[in-house]
Formats: structure tokens, sequence, C-alpha cells
């Protein structure tokens, strides 16, 4: 009991950020009955799929066999559902299905909130810029409109994780590696959540990287590899092994794509994995000159994608 007192003494401000934060979500949420999102259904047949293979003991769930009137679907090949044994186990609990969805959110948003005041401290050594760091990280626009408007679970997941893999590489190169492990633990929460939330964070942590390339290459090396037991290096190895393969396949994967809409329909449909027997490179040219949603083009999309990532987390943070 003593414990919990301390450490509500001493952490007073991040609780009750937290408890603001939590508040301010939970509000609107009460307000309706069954949330609505872009992707709201989504999730929510995901978390009901997996509660259904966990009761029937298929753990992990590779395929979701009892969805779409038994037909399956194969989401978790290419969509981590980890952190949704959560909402899964409370489904299976009784809890009903928009209850769930409602206390993974707000779990969701706690574990952000703290895991951005953990990392703010470990990297800025000072409580009150942590502090600082956690309220703007979580009220940032662009999670906002994951909560509120997309309904992006994957996305507020992966959101609890960019931090701690900051934090890893922060490490690396700026106090002798003493939180490395970090970079490769928040590397693969990420993973888990939200594949493409973890293509954007390794991109930015190769910016980071290169903005830091010389302290990087003049720190002494036996600060970060010397001091690496045996084990350790395995684990780096075997983890080097497993990031590089999965890099690959995304290469080829784009790589693929990539050739692919330069050919005919015929030429796609009749040779899939060859190059195209005519290069047609028309074809990008027509998807930015005929695409278009609501009188808006391909060039329009990208700007309004530049606009609500850039500008809106801009004007959120000013």
């Amino acid at each position: 009991m003593e414990k919990i007192k301390s450490f509500i003494c001493n952490h007073y401000i991040i609780i009750l950020i937290c408890l603001l934060l939590v508040a301010g979500i939970v509000v609107p949420l009460c307000n309706v009955q069954t949330f609505l999102g872009h992707d709201v259904y989504f999730h929510m047949t995901r978390m009901e799929a997996l509660a259904q293979e966990i009761d029937a003991g298929n753990i992990p769930a590779r395929l979701y066999y009892f969805v779409y009137d038994g037909y399956g679907y194969a989401s978790p090949m290419f969509y981590g559902d980890l952190f949704l044994i959560i909402p899964a186990l409370l489904i299976l609990m009784g809890v009903p299905m928009p209850l769930a969805y409602k206390a993974f959110m707000i779990i969701c948003l706690c574990a952000c909130v703290l895991m951005a005041y953990y990392c703010g401290k470990k990297m800025f050594l000072r409580k009150s810029a942590a502090v600082c760091f956690a309220f703007t990280y979580a009220v940032s626009s662009y999670f906002a409109v994951d909560v509120f408007t997309r309904a992006a679970i994957g996305e507020m997941q992966a959101f609890i994780f960019v931090p701690l893999a900051f934090l890893g590489l922060h490490s690396i190169i700026n106090d002798s590696g003493k939180y490395w492990y970090y970079l490769p633990i928040g590397l693969a929460a990420v993973l888990m959540s939200h594949l493409i939330t973890s293509v954007m964070t390794a991109f930015f942590l190769l910016v980071y990287a290169l903005l830091h390339c010389v302290k990087l290459i003049k720190k002494p090396k036996k600060d970060y590899v010397s001091r690496k037991t045996t084990g350790e290096t395995i684990v780096f190895i075997i983890a080097a092994i497993i990031l590089w393969a999965f890099a690959l396949s995304y290469i080829a994967a784009y790589f693929w794509g990539a050739i692919a809409g330069l050919k005919t329909h015929t030429d796609l449909i009749m040779n899939p994995f060859k190059l195209p027997l005519k290069w047609k490179w028309e074809n990008y040219v027509d998807v930015f000159q005929l695409l278009e949603v609501k009188k808006t083009n391909m060039v329009g999309m990208i700007g309004n994608t530049l606009w609500l990532v850039f500008g809106g987390t801009t004007l959120g943070i000013a």
C-alpha cells in the first residue's frame, strides 16, 4: 500500500492527465449506443472472430474459420491480432461487443499516454518535458482521427509502441545504448499491431538516424558492440535475419505490384509473375487522370493525405 501511495504522489500529474484524456474519450463514446467509424465493423468482426477461435482452441489463430457464413477470412495473416486477445477475452466473459470495443479503446489510450510519458522521461530526463510530450502525443490530431473518424484500432495500438522504438534508437545514439533493446521490442510490437505503420516507423527511424549520422559514426564502437554478451549477439543476428527477410518480402511485393501495373489486362492474367510483354507506362498516367472520387482525382487525394498527416498534426501541436 505504501508503494502505491508513493507512486501516486510521484506521478500524480501524469495520472491526472491520463484520467482527463480518458474522460475526454469516454464521454463522447457514452453518448452513442453503437460507435461509428470507417473501419469499426471490420475490427469488431476481427474481435468476435478471434473470440470464436480462442473458444474453439485454435491458438494462435491464423485463419478465422467461422466468419462470413463459414467461408472464413485470413485476416491474421496480414493483420496482427496479438493485442486483440484483450477484447476477445472480454467477449468470452460475456461483455457485449460494443462495450468490449470501447474498453479496448480506453486501454489503448491509457497505454499510449503512459508509454509516451515513460519514453519521454528516459529521453528528456525531466518529468515536466515527459508530461508535455505525453500530452501532446496523446491529443495529436492524427490520433484523434484514428479514434473518432477512422476507428483504426490497428494504428491506435501502434501508437503505443512507436515511442518505445525511438527510445531504443535515441539510447543507441546518445547514451551508450543502455536501452537498445527497446528498438527491436518497439518495432516488433508495431509490426504486430499495424503493418503500414511499421514501414512508416522504420522510415522515420532511418531519418532520425541520418540526422545524427555524424554522432553515430564518431561514437566509439565499444559503447554498443563490445558490451553485448554472446546471447545478445545471437538474438541480434536472428532479429536482423528476420527483419531483412521481412523487408525483402515487402520489396518483392512492391516490385511485383509496380511491374504488374505496367502490363495489359491479358498479360497480367496469363503471365502474372513474368516481365511485361509490352511496357504500358501510360497506365500510371491514366491512373492520375481517370481515377476520381467525388470529383477529386489522385493528385487531390495525395494532397488531402499530406495535409491531414503533416498540416493537421502541425496545427494540433501548435
